[in-house]
């Protein structure tokens, strides 16, 4: 992706409006959440660190480009500008994009480890997370130890030294997309063991699988690093398409993260996503549980539960099953997002409700 005229202003209006559509969409994900439990977890933590990096981002790009970062060197001089300041912003920009990166990652596997109960799966989460941070750290001191001494990066009059700059920023573009992509995908084969109707096991592998629009910012991102990292010599310049791609992936990755707590406003959008779009027998009760379809049955199946004795003409035995936490309890995890169905079986109460019906009389529970 080649560098154009006005690349500075892209910059500033985009990283503007993204910064402020993001930080309201993780103000409506906390006041979701907090509503709903009552407290925020730790993925609440990581999108709020990744939130304010995004805004410390956001500040850094709109003053490296009003010190000239988007114009050509011998621009940036009769515009005003510093280069040596647009370099520096440049350098701080990457710190705290890595670290965005990274929080954002984080948040989606606490979301899985918290409404997942699957031991393997869990495991896998553990390792991601240990793998993603120390990764990510190796790679942010990378950065603020690829030139020696660090003012060499900004100031290139002084004695100092620097890694080969191409291939340190391949190798993080690789590390990146392909943690990416994994995230992204991680919970997808553990859908498939959940009871619920295929529609929507659909909706939730859409729904988590939205963190795969960061994988398309990250693919543009490394087009247009080929253009950055084949003209080094002028790096306000030709850095600035990356530039603008790398806070587009940033900001995107963290509005996915918020999406999932979000469900009720994607349910507008996306039908199958809404636990009410069939009928009224398969929803998410307000019990914070999951209220299974209805099973019927006659003649003697109400010997399958104790303590129900049919009347007689009673014609037909309706049952229905309610999944609730009982580990997590009212601070329960993401209910709203998935049900922990019989296969999560660690901190689960089965509550079943017995009514019977007859044609003549009203029903009569049972709990």
């Amino acid at each position: 992706m080649e560098a154009w005229d006005g690349q500075g202003a892209a910059i500033t209006g985009v990283s503007i409006a993204l910064t402020t559509f993001t930080t309201c969409l993780v103000c409506a994900r906390m006041a979701a959440v907090y509503k709903r439990r009552g407290w925020l977890g730790l993925e609440e933590a990581m999108v709020a660190l990744s939130n304010c990096c995004l805004i410390v981002i956001t500040v850094i790009g709109c003053e490296a480009v009003r010190n000239g970062f988007g114009l050509r060197k011998k621009e940036v001089g009769p515009a005003g500008g510093s280069l040596n300041l647009a370099l520096k912003y440049f350098f701080l920009f990457q710190i705290f994009y890595k670290c965005v990166i990274c929080f954002n990652k984080l948040a989606f596997l606490l979301l899985y480890l918290r409404v997942f109960q699957i031991h393997s799966f869990r495991v896998i989460c553990l390792w991601s997370i240990a793998i993603i941070v120390t990764g990510s750290f190796s790679f942010i001191m990378a950065t603020l130890l690829e030139c020696i001494p660090i003012a060499y990066n900004w100031n290139r009059r002084i004695d100092g030294h620097c890694i080969n700059n191409s291939a340190f920023r391949w190798s993080w573009a690789a590390f990146n997309t392909v943690t990416d992509v994994w995230v992204a995908l991680l919970p997808m084969p553990f859908i498939q063991r959940l009871q619920m109707t295929r529609t929507k096991k659909i909706g939730l592998i859409i729904l988590f699988a939205l963190g795969l629009f960061v994988c398309v910012a990250s693919a543009i991102r490394m087009k247009a690093l080929v253009a950055s990292t084949q003209k080094v010599k002028d790096t306000t310049w030709d850095s600035a398409p990356a530039f603008l791609w790398s806070y587009i992936e940033a900001a995107v990755g963290l509005i996915c993260t918020c999406l999932p707590s979000l469900r009720w406003l994607l349910s507008r959008a996306l039908p199958m996503l809404s636990s009410n779009q069939q009928s009224k027998k398969n929803y998410y009760s307000r019990e914070r549980g999951y209220k299974m379809s209805h099973l019927s049955s006659h003649g003697t199946a109400g010997a399958h539960h104790p303590g129900l004795v049919p009347e007689k003409g009673r014609s037909r035995i309706d049952t229905t099953a309610v999944v609730t936490t009982n580990q997590f309890g009212d601070s329960g995890s993401e209910e709203e997002i998935i049900p922990r169905g019989q296969n999560m079986a660690d901190g689960i109460q089965v509550r079943t409700c017995v009514s019977v019906r007859s044609s003549s009389t009203s029903a009569v529970g049972v709990d």
